[in-house]
């Protein structure tokens, strides 16, 4: 199978970086290849070794995630499962700072998301009016 060709390819948009986070991505160019059965990774690094600090390579001489992707999508279990990333290091930056507050974080969530359809005679399986269920 061509990796190339014409297919639809499950990706994941990480906007607010939680997945990137706990998935332990600490550089840019940094790819993690996750098994849609079970979960697991089956890959974390870099896509190719073409990049190192202060240099490149006018092509790659290692297609690390290909070579996972293949081995994988074969059923073998992929001879690299991990590199190293040589991206620019990545700054979380914290949104939330101190203590986690129900008022200020928690409930505008739930009022815009969830109120709605959870309020008396609405589909929500319960109503959240109050703290008792």
């Amino acid at each position: 199978m061509e990796l190339g060709a014409a297919r639809t390819f499950p990706f994941l948009r990480d906007d607010t970086q939680g997945v990137a986070r706990l998935l332990g991505v600490s550089r840019t160019g940094t790819a993690v290849a996750i098994s849609g059965k079970d979960g697991h990774v089956f890959y974390h690094g870099a896509v190719d070794d073409q990049l190192s600090e202060g240099a490149s390579r006018p092509e790659a001489q290692h297609a690390y995630l290909e070579n996972a992707l293949r081995d994988f999508l074969a059923g073998r279990e992929p001879k690299e499962i991990s590199t190293a990333a040589h991206g620019c290091l990545i700054n979380f930056e914290d949104k939330m700072k101190g203590e986690i507050s129900y008022a200020r974080e928690v409930a505008p969530i739930l009022e815009k998301h969830c109120a709605a359809c959870h309020s008396a005679g609405n589909i929500g399986p319960f109503a959240m009016s109050s703290y008792e269920r």
